[in-house]
């Protein structure tokens, strides 16, 4: 299993190197273009995701969908993986590929919530 630290370095340098999901100017967890946000990525293709997952995650899993995470991400918790989404979605945080200082400023803090 990855840790924290891992997964935070791995989605910064991830998006450092290829472009996000986005369409229309919105992110999404999987594009039509095949890119997938920083939380799709880390789970297996065939699973579901509706709109505002993490925020909506207890619902979905009562309505029998299914979020599956790859083994190497498992076992982190609904939080963190909103956080994680942040640096994705967060529009201040990348300059087209480009991680900007608001973006290292966030990953520095969550580094160090979870050092």
């Amino acid at each position: 299993m990855k840790t924290k630290i891992e997964i935070i370095n791995d989605t910064v340098e991830f998006y450092s190197k290829n472009p996000r999901s986005i369409e229309n100017g919105f992110c999404v967890y999987n594009s039509t273009n095949g890119r997938r946000c920083a939380v799709s990525r880390c789970c297996y293709e065939d699973s579901v995701f509706v709109e505002n997952w993490p925020i909506k995650f207890v619902p979905i899993r009562e309505q029998g969908h299914v979020v599956k995470f790859l083994p190497e991400y498992q076992g982190h918790g609904i939080s963190f993986w909103g956080e994680i989404q942040k640096i994705h979605d967060g529009p201040d945080f990348w300059n087209e590929m480009e991680f900007t200082a608001s973006g290292i400023a966030y990953a520095n803090a969550l580094k160090t919530k979870y050092a």
